[in-house]
Parts: C-alpha cells; sequence; structure tokens
C-alpha cells in the first residue's frame, strides 16, 4: 500500500454567493438589527470606553449604545458603574455634556440629583 501525496490547490477556490454570505435583509433590516441588539449585544459586555478616560472620583463621559445615552462615571477608586443618561422622574438627559467632573447628577428639569453610584439623592 502507497501513500498518495495530496496537492494543495494552486489558488484558493472562489465562493459562491450562496456559500459564505447573508441574504440583503440581514445587512440592511431595521428588524433584523432590532433583534441581533437584544439577543446578542444586550447579553454580552460591551467596550464603552477605557478607565483612563476618568481617572478622578467624579469623571464620567457619555457613551452611545444601540440608540441609549450611557453615563459612565468613576465612583471611587475601585469602582465604575455606567448609568442611563435619564432622570427617572420626566425621561429628561441628566447631562449632554460628553465628559466632565460631577459630584452629583442633577435634572435640568426638576432638579432632582442622582449620587454617583445611581441613587436618588
Amino acid at each position: 500500500m502507497t501513500m498518495n501525496t495530496i496537492e494543495r490547490p494552486k489558488r484558493a477556490p472562489v465562493p459562491r454567493a450562496t456559500d459564505t454570505t447573508l441574504t440583503r435583509d440581514y445587512y440592511v433590516s431595521q428588524e433584523i438589527f432590532e433583534r441581533e441588539i437584544d439577543k446578542v449585544f444586550f447579553k454580552q459586555w460591551t467596550f464603552a470606553g477605557h478607565v483612563s478616560q476618568i481617572p478622578n472620583v467624579g469623571d464620567y463621559f457619555l457613551h452611545t449604545f444601540a440608540g441609549e445615552s450611557l453615563i459612565i462615571v468613576r465612583e471611587s477608586a475601585e469602582t465604575v458603574r455606567a448609568h442611563f443618561n435619564v432622570c427617572r422622574h420626566r425621561g429628561s438627559q441628566l447631562t449632554k455634556a460628553g465628559n466632565g467632573n460631577v459630584k452629583l447628577f442633577v435634572c435640568p428639569y426638576h432638579q432632582w440629583s442622582y449620587e454617583l453610584n445611581g441613587g436618588l439623592r
């Protein structure tokens, strides 16, 4: 019994469109996009920024994910938190500034105040 050598192709085969691609809908459908956000991205950790962007207590920056505005804030030397950038009273954004340093987040509508940990003051 002799062993045959398998020759490698000189070129990679050209894939057919049906072999490796998704249909057009997967790239343009709002419904599929929303399902992906819900079923895939909301179930995993997602990169929003680096801790070096908020070195001091009270430093924050805004991050938008899936249409939601989030506040990423340094609560303490060891703790970084993420909160929805919205007041629970009337739904106003707590801040429009892209970054900064605060002791509290204060709603511009009725002055409701939130601690760095997200608790209502």
